[in-house]
């Protein structure tokens, strides 16, 4: 605006000093004369130039790949209707736009033209058909320049959908200087496009296309996008996100039936679980998880049997028998499972009795229990392959032939009773006697006349090994 009203003052300190030369009559009437003269030939120079200012917009416009057809009537109608008598010639004037486009080779000699009419008009009294006709040239000026401009923008944008970094660069580097004033926003939009990856993208985009490469197009041309609308590029991203899936989906479907077949089921569970994210609506979804769900089964029982064994074999039955069980709850009929739970159950509970007496060795004197003693080691033939049965066998059997070695017992009585040691005999009426019993349970009856028998329940043993046996009481 500075500039412009410079530009204005200028012209009128010569319209002024122009005015104070008029003093006289004669003066007034000799350079009436001169300004006529100048007039008549600025209005056959005006007339030249804007034939070949038409023919170049015109060139310009067919060469655009945007129709601005409808737009440049518009501005010069405007212009037009802004050209009216009252209108002033300094409105129509943009000193930025001017001195801008004025080192471009294509409008310089015009501008130079308007230049110089502008400063006769602002040394004269012009007609109003004058400045009709300079408001008509500044006006087609105008629409070239912004013709130019579009056409520009139009050649760039069209480097930009070809990705072609290099004619993008020359072509923008070309319009730096007039498109901050012509068209502010693209300037910015190509700024920014031009800091941006997108060439550089828009060839990995292509690189991708050509290789089928879906991943790397995809990727590519969601940065491309992000930075620039390409027409139809949203649908081809829709396009390649859905061929990517399809391609995902395929694999991990590959992935399944290979690991199924190798037996690798927890890998294929994991694979199922990814491929059910991506696409819920499978229709092998369902064979997949029933497959893998009785693989699953049939390796835990074998990963549970084979622990089994491995316990068994080392004797921890305790442990062993709890993974049994735990594999029955799987797989109740498993036969495995069922006779090995038996045979666990049995050892288990033999070592259990076998280490009940020998904890208490002294119930082995009870022939009751050294029956049940018996019985044990008896049991204890079955597993002779198991040492922990055996090596308790042979210590209760150690102890059973301790206790049932006969000991010295010492009876004591009245001289009276006879003694009946039931399941082994007679003590005649004594009043001291030692006989040769072994260790254990026994019930003595002492037997007097005139007196009630006297029935004594007895141990005997290393700690318990003499007796007092005296009759009942009187009848």
């Amino acid at each position: 605006m500075r500039e412009k009203v410079l530009f204005l003052a200028q012209a009128k300190q010569t319209k002024e000093s122009k005015s104070k030369l008029m003093a006289g009559i004669v003066i007034f009437i000799i350079v009436s004369a001169l300004l006529l003269t100048l007039i008549s030939k600025s209005i056959v120079f005006t007339n030249e130039p804007l034939k070949n200012d038409v023919n170049e917009t015109t060139t310009y416009s067919t060469q655009s790949n945007v129709d601005i057809g409808l737009t440049q009537p518009r501005m010069l109608q405007g212009m037009r209707a802004s050209g009216g008598a009252e209108a002033e010639i300094e409105e129509m004037i943009d000193v930025a736009l001017l001195e801008t486009m004025r080192n471009n080779p294509l409008f310089s000699a015009e501008i130079d033209k308007i230049k110089k009419r502008l400063d006769i008009f602002n040394r004269s009294q012009s007609s109003d058909e004058e400045k009709a006709a300079l408001r008509e040239s500044i006006a087609i000026m105008y629409e070239s320049v912004n013709s130019y401009s579009m056409e520009t923008i139009d050649r760039i944008r069209l480097t930009i959908l070809e990705g072609n970094s290099a004619t993008f660069s020359t072509l923008f580097n070309s319009a730096r200087q007039f498109l901050p004033v012509t068209n502010p926003s693209e300037y910015e939009s190509f700024i920014s496009l031009e800091n941006s990856t997108y060439f550089e993208d828009f060839r990995s985009m292509a690189t991708g296309k050509s290789n089928n490469d879906t991943k790397l197009e995809l990727g590519a041309a969601k940065r491309v996008i992000a930075v620039y609308p390409l027409p139809n590029l949203d649908q081809r991203i829709t396009e390649l996100e859905v061929l990517l899936l399809k391609k995902k989906t395929d694999e991990l479907e590959s992935l399944i039936n290979i690991s199924i077949v190798n037996r690798l089921f927890t890998q294929a569970n994991e694979a199922v679980q990814e491929l059910r994210s991506l696409e819920p609506a499978n229709g092998n979804l369902k064979n997949y998880v029933a497959v893998i769900a009785e693989g699953l089964k049939q390796e835990k029982i074998e990963d549970l049997s084979s622990e089994v064994v491995h316990l068994k074999k080392s004797e921890n039955f305790e442990l062993s028998l709890r993974l049994v069980r735990e594999l029955l709850v799987i797989d109740s009929t498993n036969q495995f499972a069922n006779e090995t739970n038996a045979w666990l159950s049995q050892v288990i509970t033999l070592n259990r009795n076998i280490d009940g007496l020998l904890s208490d060795s002294s119930r082995l004197s009870d022939p009751a229990v050294a029956i049940y003693a018996q019985n044990l080691l008896t049991q204890g033939k079955n597993f002779e392959e198991v040492n922990q049965v055996t090596d308790r066998v042979r210590q209760l059997t150690l102890l059973l032939e301790e206790k049932q070695t006969p000991i010295e017992i010492s009876f004591n009585s009245n001289n009276i009773a006879r003694i009946e040691i039931r399941g082994v005999g007679y003590i005649e009426p004594t009043r001291s006697k030692i006989v040769m019993l072994r260790p254990g349970r026994y019930i003595l009856n002492a037997v007097c006349r005139g007196h009630r028998n006297n029935l004594i329940d007895v141990v005997f043993s290393d700690l318990n090994r003499s007796i007092e046996v005296l009759c009942g009481d009187k009848l």
